[in-house]
């Protein structure tokens, strides 16, 4: 965040790192990539924005296909809001939520287009290694679960 929004990654587990832009919000203090997950060694998905403009989804999301090399935004629907989170569901291909106060979004085309899927301020996530829960955590102590079935349907 701040003056750039870049992801640092390591080919060599931690010796060397080399920098990646991305084209996420940035230049100011509350700006930037907040959370990134990779279904495999290639594809990525990158989520943040300005969290102090929490309905805004500009410069919210990047797609990487190279390992991370690059990151870019695919010309289509994108998550609705600054988003805090960003997970794949285990065992579900292709399946990923993000997360943020404004809402969530479910994708099931591995990050190319985005559906809202609740209203409700979500601030992190996660899944179980079985892949057979997924959790979100929000302000005033709520947590919610992900039932995988749920994800998996078209449209939700």
């Amino acid at each position: 965040g701040g003056k750039a929004a870049r992801i640092f990654r390591s080919e060599d587990g931690g010796k060397t790192w080399a920098v990646s832009e991305t084209p996420l919000r940035a230049g100011i203090a509350s700006a930037g990539v907040f959370s990134i997950a990779f279904r495999d060694s290639l594809h990525g998905l990158a989520v943040g924005g300005d969290y102090k403009s929490p309905e805004d989804p500009t410069g919210n999301f990047a797609i990487t296909t190279d390992g991370g090399v690059t990151w870019n935004v695919p010309p289509t629907k994108f998550p609705a809001g600054f988003r805090s989170a960003v997970a794949y569901a285990p065992l579900r291909a292709g399946v990923a939520l993000a997360v943020g106060p404004s809402g969530s979004d479910v994708s099931t085309d591995g990050g190319l287009s985005w559906t809202r899927m609740d209203g409700s301020g979500w601030h992190a996530l996660g899944f179980d290694r079985s892949g057979l829960a997924g959790w979100a955590v929000g302000e005033d102590g709520r947590i919610a679960r992900f039932d995988p079935a749920f994800l998996q349907t078209p449209g939700r």
